[in-house]
């Protein structure tokens, strides 16, 4: 395996068994293990200071730049290139072009080098790894170590941009009950929504995506009717459900969303970004010039953002190796990497999102890492989460995996460096 090894990053072991390191951290995070083997490792991915503070930065200046791009296609770009070119369902083009002030817990997925910080995508609608970033890494660095923590500002992120979106559907009428939803039986997404509602400051209650009804005047769950309803449930699923009579829940919750009668969060525009194909929208108007971003902002795009296209064409002339994502994928699954020539060299094996339209990327290595777990020593890649919430950089995810990450890598704490 060639090295990919990068300055001011590095994996310390910390010594001491699975079930003392995260055993005290199960009341709020249960799922240490998944899928039969351990997710969190008794591990620190070690950054210093200076790594810190750069993706800090990546990560806030990125944000400005999509939100600013978000907005331009909002205002400026037509249902066809949202429905063709963002993979966008004709059934959500009118609730995405809503203009909301606030977004809601948004995440980076990024790969680090000597050469610096390049952004592999971004989750602006349902990341997962909140409470282990929140909530885990904080604890076992109290207890097991002298390091920072890195994310420590981001509990009070979460309260304060759950606490900005509720005040501003407040004030706009939806003045009703506040509901936080996932699926009942899937521990994790539940954990992470009962989690993200305690720091939020407990307001409203917690009910399960399969106890929600939907009504002609509203959502209601149990007898309640709802209006502001937090959900950790992709927008691109709901045109296609219906209830056990065939009925159109999905299609007619958004009707209602349409008129006013039920807000949500993370707000409809997250759909937007959420696409992989504004990473090629994004690419390709700086490319052109387009005088939605000034030289400066170029210049970051370049460096930072990869290059992004709807078709393969460009790698292929240029003999650059390059990846397929689909726009909506997540954990991985239905990427494939190519070689210079076009090649596949590995895909991955799951059987969701193949039906989905392409991005196609410009290809980079994540670090090289050794990492010991319970079944022996793990040869893996180093991709890093960042979250930016409100703005503002949050907190770092760090996930040992394969050169496609999927969702059986495993998860270290991130510390800082005093």
């Amino acid at each position: 395996m060639a090295d990919h090894v990068v300055s001011g990053v590095k994996l310390v072991p910390i010594g001491l068994s699975h079930d003392e390191v995260f055993g005290p951290t199960r009341d709020w995070c249960s799922w240490d293990r998944m899928y039969g083997k351990e997710y969190l490792v008794p591990a620190f991915t070690l950054l210093s200071r200076q790594r810190v503070q750069q993706i800090a930065e990546v990560t806030e200046e990125a944000y400005r730049l999509i939100r600013k791009a978000v907005r331009f296609t909002q205002q400026e770009v037509p249902d066809e290139y949202l429905v063709h070119q963002l993979g966008i369902s004709p059934a959500l083009c009118e609730i995405v072009r809503e203009h909301v002030p606030y977004d809601g817990i948004t995440r980076f997925d990024l790969s680090i080098s000597e050469n610096g910080v390049q952004i592999l995508e971004y989750n602006a609608d349902t990341p997962t790894g909140v409470v282990e970033t929140a909530y885990v890494s904080e604890a076992v660095i109290r207890r097991f170590s002298t390091y920072a923590n890195p994310s420590s500002a981001m509990n009070e992120a979460i309260r304060k941009a759950i606490q900005a979106l509720c005040a501003y559907y407040r004030q706009r009428g939806f003045t009703g009950p506040l509901v936080y939803s996932a699926a009942g039986e899937h521990v994790e997404d539940r954990g992470t929504v009962e989690y993200t509602r305690a720091q939020a400051g407990n307001l409203g209650s917690f009910v399960p995506l399969e106890q929600l009804r939907v009504e002609a005047d509203g959502l209601y769950a149990l007898d309640e009717k709802i209006s502001i309803w937090y959900r950790l449930y992709p927008w691109e699923h709901l045109p296609y459900d219906q209830d056990e009579t065939g009925f159109a829940t999905g299609e007619y919750l958004i009707h209602l969303i349409a008129e006013q009668k039920v807000a949500a969060i993370s707000p409809p525009q997250a759909l937007i970004p959420q696409s992989k194909g504004m990473q090629a929208l994004i690419w390709e108007l700086a490319q052109l010039r387009h005088p939605l971003f000034d030289d400066t902002e170029r210049q970051f795009i370049r460096q930072h953002f990869l290059p992004s296209a709807f078709e393969p064409d460009s790698f292929l002339r240029s003999g650059i190796a390059y990846v397929s994502k689909p726009f909506f994928g997540r954990e991985g699954g239905a990427v494939t990497l190519y070689s210079a020539v076009g090649e596949v060299e590995e895909r991955d094996r799951e059987q969701a999102y193949w039906d989905q339209p392409m991005l196609y990327q410009q290809r980079v290595e994540l670090p090289d890492v050794v990492l010991s777990t319970e079944e022996g020593d793990f040869a893996g890649h180093l991709l890093l989460g960042s979250f930016c919430i409100g703005g503002r950089f949050a907190g770092l995810l760090p996930r040992v995996g394969g050169k496609i990450t999927g969702n059986l890598a495993y998860f270290t704490p991130a510390a800082m460096e005093r």
